[in-house]
């Protein structure tokens, strides 16, 4: 027979997990997520309850940009039409979100060096003539980060407005003494979801890991590469990322998501002076940005790339530091094998962060079972983000491979509709693959348990 003689501790802590498990089941997690966390609530109720209400929440509140649509009714899934291309489609089905979301016209260049990409922004801030936003998940006060605080102080000093914007967890170990110089030239400056803000406290788990930086609203830059001297390195020791040097209007769509961040983090509504002249000019690629992150009800993260792997036809190749799909994408992934389609992921064969690494290796074996080829890159850490579809569109993001990306962080991802384009990437991609080797398990005298160790980790990924 049941006791029900308990005291008040008790009933406290089962009132704590009810609420919890209803907040659970309220939230829009996967369906493996919430499980997960229900298990890990009642298992442990001392430290799950806490973690789930500090780290557990999908949507961020609050944040609701002006380029964001309603929720569309029943009668607007009717109207739609089937499209043909690959640019159709992604146009129909991501302008259905908002204005930003619409493709525009601009320059692209890959910049895969790093420290060519600090040249480039470094030279682009020195030219500024009205204003530079700058936005970073990481900024390290190394001597590239110091080189970027100096070329800011000085613009301050000319007039120029300019605006710093950083996630506080990811430069957590930047102290605030950095900031003094560039506050007294006048540079504004902001933390995204600063960790001791006790009114958004519950969102710690929610960062905005975009990278950005704009100028005079004519050029901008955006990719993977954050502010630090990791970038300049060389084998062995190299970290390889991707970024884009971006000119033309759809500069004005980067800006746009910088304006909501800034106006999110700070509460002001800022307003730039943008070029008449970029509208005149013949520009060769259409470019599409999607923003994406837990503030939208419809997991445009997720979207993005189920719909990527969905619309190929004969290849798709990936590289991400960090592979971790859900069970969506991975079948996705399976059944584009199935059709024919050439499936290539390109992972890093060293690890930044051991944890997420075993999560990598066990899924990418699972996946190399299933047919997709699955490599690893060699002289060092890789940690650029793409995606290349077929032979005319390539994707240069923020978002990795992962449901962090899918669900939890403010990420930027970049389509650039066009075979030229296309064709850039595709080279890229193949001199990353000629210093990379085919995914190997471990030996089979140790595989046994590096496949229990990693497995084991994955029980804990849908609550990353």
């Amino acid at each position: 027979m049941i006791n029900w003689n308990f005291g008040w501790p008790e009933f406290f802590i089962y009132m704590l997990v009810g609420l919890t498990i209803l907040k659970i089941l309220d939230t829009r997690h996967n369906t493996a997520a919430s499980v997960s966390w229900i298990w890990a609530v009642i298992a442990l109720p001392w430290i799950s309850v806490p973690l789930y209400w500090f780290v557990g929440g999908r949507r961020v509140k609050g944040f609701a940009p002006q380029w964001s649509k309603a929720p569309r009714s029943s009668d607007f899934y009717r109207q739609l039409t089937p499209k043909k291309t690959k640019e159709e489609r992604f146009e129909q089905i991501f302008s259905s979100f908002g204005d930003v979301y619409r493709p525009n016209q601009g320059q692209a260049e890959l910049l895969v060096d790093g420290k060519k990409t600090f040249e480039e922004i470094f030279l682009a801030i020195s030219q500024a003539k009205s204003f530079i936003v700058v936005q970073y998940y990481i900024l390290r006060s190394d001597s590239i980060g110091r080189a970027l605080k100096e070329h800011l102080i000085r613009k301050a000093n000319e007039g120029v407005k300019v605006y710093l914007l950083i996630d506080k967890l990811g430069s957590f170990g930047l102290k605030e003494e950095f900031f003094f110089a560039l506050k007294d030239s006048g540079v504004r400056f902001a933390h995204f979801l600063p960790l001791m803000n006790l009114g958004r406290i519950f969102f710690i788990n929610n960062r905005n890991h975009r990278k950005l930086v704009v100028v005079d609203g004519i050029e901008a830059f955006a990719g993977g590469v954050n502010i630090g001297e990791e970038y300049t390195r060389r084998a062995p020791n190299l970290w390889r990322d991707t970024h884009l040097k971006i000119e033309g209007p759809v500069v004005k769509n980067l800006l746009d998501i910088f304006r909501e961040d800034w106006l999110f983090a700070t509460g002001e509504i800022l307003e730039f002076p943008v070029s008449g002249s970029l509208g005149s000019k013949a520009w060769p690629y259409s470019i599409q940005v999607i923003p994406t992150g837990p503030y939208d009800r419809n997991n445009i993260g997720g979207m993005v790339f189920s719909e990527m792997i969905q619309t190929v036809e004969k290849r798709i190749w990936v590289s991400t530091p960090y592979f971790i799909p859900d069970d969506y994408l991975q079948r996705d992934l399976e059944l584009a094998v199935l059709r024919g389609v050439d499936v290539r992921i390109l992972i890093p064969k060293f690890a930044s962060k051991r944890f997420v690494h075993m999560l990598t290796l066990s899924y990418a074996e699972q996946m190399q079972n299933r047919g997709v080829k699955i490599y690893t890159y060699e002289p060092g850490f890789l940690h650029q983000k793409i995606v290349l579809l077929d032979d005319d569109v390539a994707s240069v993001s923020t978002s990795n491979f992962d449901n962090r990306a899918m669900y939890l962080n403010f990420e930027t991802n970049i389509l650039i509709l066009d075979r030229d384009f296309a064709s850039k990437v595709e080279s890229m991609l193949e001199n990353d693959l000629s210093f990379s080797s085919e995914f190997k398990p471990e030996i089979r005298k140790i595989r046994k348990l590096i496949k229990l160790r990693n497995n084991g980790a994955r029980i804990l990924a849908p609550l990353l």
